[in-house]
Order: structure tokens, then sequence, then C-alpha cells
């Protein structure tokens, strides 16, 4: 699709054009849209850009179209385990950087739950969270964040201050979402989940134009 762009219109509005295919891509990716459709939905922006005059026909047409409220249940659900969930990482801490910085991602990747998944029954997760919100928001965007590094269960589960200082320390920098958690949270309680979701919702909610 964007090489169909390309050849017909040139750079016009060719950034516009890339950050609307991806956003109108991904939402059908959250949505679990099935494969082919989501095939088919490319294809039908194709064929938009065959009869269109200008860019702004292009832009304009309801081939981007995707079911917003749809979108917006599926972004505030639980994620972890899903193919697009490390995907939604990366565009929110693209969205933080700005177009200006580039993303040079390290070598090692990896999803990491702050408040962890079986945390020990001594830890002060057990006494800073119950039980119903551990279920709540464990596996929910603003539970999770990238690190450069490989998950080690072991180091996981340390209680948050300790966590942060010997496993986030040296593993964010490269991700501007989790160099943000690492800066601004001193805790990890459900209201501070509660807050970091709604934060990463609004950008996104930004990115997907979901009122």
């Amino acid at each position: 699709a964007v090489l169909h762009y390309y050849l017909k219109f040139g750079d016009s509005r060719l950034e516009e054009f890339m950050t609307a295919l991806n956003r109108k891509f991904t939402a059908d990716w959250v949505d679990e849209l099935y494969f082919t459709k989501r095939i088919e939905n490319t294809c039908k922006i194709i064929e938009t850009i065959d009869v269109a005059d200008n860019p702004g026909d292009v832009l304009g047409d309801a081939a981007f179209e995707y079911d917003k409220s749809l979108t917006l249940s599926q972004l505030d659900s639980s994620i972890y385990g899903k193919k697009y969930c490390r995907y939604l990482l990366l565009l929110t801490s693209m969205i933080l950087s700005g177009n200006e910085t580039p993303l040079t991602l390290p070598e090692i990747v990896s999803i990491e739950h702050i408040l962890p998944q079986n945390p020990r029954e001594d830890s002060e997760w057990v006494t800073s969270f119950t039980e119903q919100q551990r279920e709540e928001c464990t596996n929910k965007i603003g539970n999770l964040m990238l690190i450069s590094r490989r998950k080690n269960s072991a180091l996981g589960n340390y209680d948050f201050d300790r966590k942060k200082e010997r496993y986030f320390k040296e593993n964010v920098g490269s991700f501007a979402l989790s160099f943000k958690i690492y800066a601004n949270y001193q805790t990890w309680t459900y209201n501070d989940f509660k807050n970091n979701h709604a934060d990463i919702l609004d950008y996104l909610k930004g990115y997907f134009n979901i009122e």
C-alpha cells in the first residue's frame, strides 16, 4: 500500500498516509480481525489509491475507518499474551519520544510485569493489592513495561523498590514509556497502576483518534 501510494503521489502527504495506514492496520489487529479480513482491508486502501485524484481523496476515504469503541475496549483489557502486546508498548514509546527521535532497539526486548503475576505471599504486593485488584490489573498495559534483558522470574518478584533498583535501572533507557515509569513512580500501588494505565490509554486514544 505504501509503495502504491508513493508511485502515484510521491511524497505528497506521505507521512500522513503512513500514519493513517498504520493506525488502520493496528486497530484491525487489536480488534482481532481475521488475517484474511485485514488483508482485504489493506486491498481496499490500494483500490482507493487507484481511483483517487489526489492525496486528500485517499486520506478522507472510509477505507481507513475502524470500530473505535471496540479498539478502546481492547486497549483497556488484559493484553499480555496477545500477539500485539509488545507492539503496543513500542508504539506508546514512539508516541512519547516523538517523530524526531529514532527508535534504536536493543538485541533483547522483553515484556515485564511491574506487579508480578505470581507474587510471594510475604511480599508487599500482597498487602498493596487485593486479590481482586491483582486479577484486574496484572495483565493490562498499565502494568507492563519493556526491558532490554531477558525476563527473570526471581528478580521479577522483588518488591517494587528493590525491583526498580536491581532490575529496571539499567534496562529501561531504550524505551521512553519504561523510563517514564522508572523516573516518575516511587511506589507501585493500585492507584499508581490506575494513573499509569490512564496515561497510556490517553496516549493511544490520541493516536487512534478516539474521543
